[in-house]
């Protein structure tokens, strides 16, 4: 049975919540989750890193080596692929550098998706994140609205074992020691 992933932490601090909850309250917040039994607590990801540096208040390595010093669960990170935490591609060696970063400050578990299901856009991630000594989970961004939408995800989740992923997923992250590929609809 899969193990949750929360992503309170990563969603109260991007837009249109980043700022409402104190960083004191989300460290508190942390500590809380951290005695729930999840696989990870996601803290961090591009809305996040977006609102620390619109608003200029602190840094989210700061706020990600917070939360490492007060939890045991697994933090994690998402990123999209190439895109890191933006939106635009950037090359291979600054995605190694910011993974590197992450790692170093405290991610465990990156959780990699490319906003246009291009698996290889996942490769230069993928390898970072397995040289950095993370683990990570591919993911595929999907709607039902166009016809044939099933087979080119299944396509895709199929070639996601070739980017170094130790799971994919539609969703939720099979449990950590899986190698599979899954697509699932929902409605």
């Amino acid at each position: 049975m899969p193990r949750l992933v929360d992503t309170s932490i990563r969603l109260l601090s991007q837009e249109p919540l980043a700022g409402r909850m104190p960083t004191a309250d989300l460290l508190r917040l942390a500590e809380v989750l951290d005695g729930a039994g999840y696989a990870c607590l996601e803290v961090s990801g591009g809305g996040v890193f977006d609102s620390a540096v619109r608003r200029g208040v602190e840094s989210p390595w700061e706020r990600i080596r917070a939360l490492r010093a007060r939890t045991k669960t697994p933090l994690g990170l998402a990123l999209r692929g190439r895109f890191l935490v933006g939106s635009r591609p950037v090359g291979t060696d600054f995605v190694r550098r910011f993974v590197a970063s992450a790692a170093e400050n405290g991610i465990d578990v990156f959780r990699l998706h490319d906003p246009l299901n291009d698996v290889s856009n996942l490769r230069e991630a993928g390898e970072a994140i397995v040289d950095a000594g993370g683990e990570f989970h591919a993911g595929l961004v999907y709607s039902p609205g166009r016809s044939g939408w099933r087979s080119a995800a299944v396509s895709s989740s199929a070639r996601t074992p070739s980017a170094g992923t130790s799971s994919a997923a539609s969703s939720l992250p099979p449990p950590r020691t899986a190698s599979t590929s899954s697509v699932c609809t929902t409605r």
